[in-house]
This record gives structure tokens, sequence and C-alpha cells, in this order.
């Protein structure tokens, strides 16, 4: 089988494999819908807060309060990364094309995954992690060690642990199936040819 008769046969080969194995034709589509809509969401929110920490970086370093005007500045820094990333990330989403070989669009659709699940198992250190610290810093900069600063540091720790939790629980039930899904459809064609 040559790879003209791989791009013909896809599709009637996808339903000649069993139902257990076979990738649903709208999965692959609603997977990275659901990551663009929330990319999407993330990046208006970072663009609507990034007036607001930007301000308060100038109003309360005009003021002399610099722990708080440092943290406000970092998380300024942390909302142009964030989409800036995200908009990178999603640059390797492959757009199928029956022209393309479709070894070719698996190992690009495969690299597409990785780097979402890099991604998400890392939102501690670039996502999550600054911003949770940059909160945190900039709210007890403003109210000093008090109890409030101590709960609203607890509520902020809270919150990224369920991010945290919520991102590598993505990874197991929607990114590493998909993945074994690519792994088992590149082998074969591998095999094949």
């Amino acid at each position: 089988m040559d790879w003209d008769d791989l791009r013909n046969d896809w599709q009637s080969r996808i339903e000649a494999q069993p139902a257990m194995t076979r990738p649903r034709p709208d999965a692959r589509q609603r997977l990275w819908r659901r990551v663009r809509v929330r990319d999407g969401l993330e990046t208006a929110a970072a663009l609507l807060m990034l007036p607001v920490f930007g301000f308060a970086a100038v109003w309360l370093a005009q003021d002399e309060l610099w722990v708080s005007a440092l943290f406000a500045a970092a998380l300024v820094g942390a909302l142009i990364y964030i989409p800036l990333r995200l908009r990178r990330e999603r640059r390797r989403i492959p757009e199928p094309d029956p022209g393309r070989p479709v070894l070719e669009f698996l190992q690009a659709e495969r690299s597409a995954l990785e780097a979402q699940v890099d991604m998400l198992r890392s939102v501690a250190r670039w996502y999550a992690g600054p911003i949770a610290i940059g909160v945190v810093g900039f709210f007890v900069g403003l109210a000093g060690f008090t109890l409030a600063s101590l709960l609203y540091t607890l509520l902020v720790v809270g919150l990224f642990a369920a991010v945290e939790y919520a991102n590598r629980a993505a990874v197991r039930k929607r990114f590493e199936p998909a993945l074994e899904q690519i792994d088992d459809q590149i082998s074969e064609l591998q095999q094949e040819s």
C-alpha cells in the first residue's frame, strides 16, 4: 500500500476499525474546540485585568508602595505572557488537509497534543504560580500581615491547588487517551508502509 492509497482509503480504514479504538471524527474537533474556548476565556480575562494591574502598578509606585507596585508589575508581565504563550501553542494544531499525507498529519497532531499536555503539567510554573504569587504579594503588600491577608492567601493556595488538580485530571482523562489513539494509528500506518 502506498501513501496515495492510504490517503484515499483513510476514511474506509477508520470505519473498518473496531468501535473501541476507532477515533470519532468529531472527537478531535471537540477536544480542540474546548481548548480554544478555554484559551479564549483566559485571554479575555488576562486582557481585562491587564489595565487594572497596570494602573495599580503606576499608582502604587507613585505612592511609594513598592512591594505592591512590584507585584502588580509582575502580574502585568504574566498577563501579557499568558495569551502570547497560548497563541503560540495553538498555532501548532494542524488543520486536516486531504492532500497532506496521513502519517504527517498524525505526527503533527501528536506534537500539538504533547505541547498541550506539557502546558497543563507545567501550569504551576508558567501560569497559576506567577498569578498566585502576584495576587498574594499584591494583597499582602497593601493589607500587611493580618488575619484577612492570611485567609486570602489560604484561599489563593486552595484555588491554585484546584487548578493544578483539574489540569492533571484533564491530562489523564482527555489528552492521554487521545495520544494513545494517535500512537496506535501512527504505529499501524508505519507497519503497513
